[in-house]
């Protein structure tokens, strides 16, 4: 069996690409960790699956960009954990699977773990009220009187029922219960779950959206159970083994697709 990792597709964006791959390679699953899209409109989703179903079977975990509301959600009061179910429904149509919402999956003697992850500011040196904010700035994003020259959009974005860094802990919590229940296994997740793997945005104040240390002790300490870690968002990211944990780039705009035989 053939699999193919990658991540941060952000359709339309990278899908000539990656379209390129998955004719060359003929993989019989692709897994994508996270960003399928480039703004979360559903019609990039439903595009994105009609496109895949084409070559392959997909499982994937969403990314920061999947979770922004448009404004008709946002005044629907609709929040993000809505969104992600919404996706999950509609990849459940072409027979796709979220790995963060439907659990470990079985692939002969290994299991293919996923969590979306997400980040509590810990990666970047700051005041908080900044990250809140989500500029470092004195500005509001949408204001046409005081604009934002930089600004996170997941701040205007993503709605949550609880603050980043409780939505990061949770991740970590989901993935510790996943690896305590498997044997054997490969974990995608979309954020960075150790700070040395940063290349792009290392030290900067974006930095503080890019993960959370939570996630690296809790693949550390199941150590003995990874074959690798995939991530994703850095887009230029590290390949790297830190603390007997293997970590791989997936994100496209800077690497081909990972692709592992099993037998």
């Amino acid at each position: 069996m053939k699999l193919m990792f990658t991540s941060d597709v952000h359709y339309p964006q990278y899908w000539q690409r990656l379209s390129l791959k998955l004719e060359k390679e003929r993989p019989d699953l692709l897994v994508i960790a996270g960003d399928l899209t480039a703004s979360g409109n559903m019609r990039e989703f439903d595009k994105l699956f009609k496109l895949v179903k084409r070559h392959t079977n997909l499982w994937y975990v969403l990314g920061n960009h999947d979770l922004w509301l448009s404004k008709r959600m946002l005044r629907k009061g609709l929040n993000s954990l809505d969104k992600m179910e919404s996706v999950r429904r509609m990849a459940s149509n072409y027979g796709f699977l979220d790995l963060h919402l439907e659990g470990p999956q079985k692939l002969g003697s290994l299991s293919l773990v996923g969590v979306m992850g997400w980040y509590d500011y810990s990666y970047a040196q700051g005041k908080l009220e900044q990250f809140l904010r989500g500029s470092p700035y004195e500005c509001d994003p949408l204001s046409k009187y005081n604009p934002c020259s930089e600004w996170w959009n997941d701040k205007v974005w993503v709605r949550l029922p609880f603050s980043d860094p409780e939505f990061a802990r949770i991740n970590a919590d989901l993935l510790r219960e996943r690896l305590y229940k498997v044997d054997r296994a490969v974990v995608v997740m979309h954020h960075v779950p150790k700070e040395e793997l940063l290349v792009k945005d290392r030290g900067s104040f974006y930095s503080a959206y890019h993960g959370s240390p939570l996630l690296g002790k809790a693949l550390e300490d199941f150590r003995e159970k990874l074959v690798f870690v995939g991530y994703g968002h850095d887009h230029e990211g590290r390949k790297a083994e830190i603390n007997g944990v293997k970590y791989e780039p997936l994100a496209i705009p800077s690497r081909d697709p990972l692709v592992l035989e099993l037998p």
